[in-house]
C-alpha cells in the first residue's frame, strides 16, 4: 500500500519525468527482447553444390573463404553507413558465376540494423543490397565489380 503512494505521489510530482523513465524503460526492453529473438540465421558452412559436366571445379576459393566473404559483406552494410568502397572490393575478388553462387548461400538470410538499432527481418545477400543501397549504387559498385562473372543483381 505504502508503495503505490509513493509512487502516485511521485507520479504527481513529476509526470513528465515518470513517463519519460518509462519510455526509455520499454524501449531498452523491447530492443532487448528484439534482439534476443532475432539471431541470425547463417549457416555454418555452406551448402555449395557439386558442379555438374566435366568433373572441374569451377570454385576459386574455399568453403571458408566464401563464409569471410560473406561475413565481410554483412559488416560492410553498417547502420551509420554503407562501405560502398569495400562490397566491391571483395565482390571484385569473385571470378566465376559460382563464386558469386557460393557467396550469396554463404550468406544466407541476416537481419540488418536500421539506424534506431533495431533488427529488420532477416534478409538474403541480394534483398540486404536492395535495403542498403540505391539503385545506381548496386549498378556502380556490386554489378561493375561482378561484370566479369556474368552475375548482375
Amino acid at each position: 500500500m505504502k508503495i503505490s503512494q509513493s509512487l502516485n505521489k511521485v507520479y504527481n510530482q513529476n509526470p513528465i519525468l515518470v513517463l519519460g523513465v518509462s519510455a526509455v524503460a520499454v524501449f531498452f526492453g523491447y530492443r532487448a527482447i528484439n534482439k534476443a529473438l532475432n539471431k541470425p540465421r547463417v549457416p555454418v558452412i555452406p551448402n555449395i553444390p557439386p558442379v555438374p559436366g566435366k568433373g572441374q571445379n569451377k570454385y576459386t576459393f574455399g568453403i571458408q573463404e566464401y563464409a569471410n566473404f560473406a561475413d565481410q559483406l554483412y559488416s560492410a552494410m553498417r547502420p551509420s553507413g554503407t562501405d560502398e568502397e569495400l562490397i566491391a572490393r571483395i565482390l571484385s575478388k569473385l571470378k566465376t558465376y559460382d563464386d558469386v553462387l557460393a557467396v550469396i548461400d554463404a550468406y544466407g538470410k541476416r537481419p540488418l540494423k536500421t539506424p534506431f538499432q533495431f533488427n529488420t527481418d532477416p534478409y538474403s545477400l541480394s534483398e540486404s543490397f536492395y535495403y542498403d543501397m540505391d539503385f545506381d549504387e548496386i549498378e556502380r559498385y556490386v554489378n561493375a565489380a561482378l561484370k566479369r562473372t556474368g552475375f548482375k543483381f
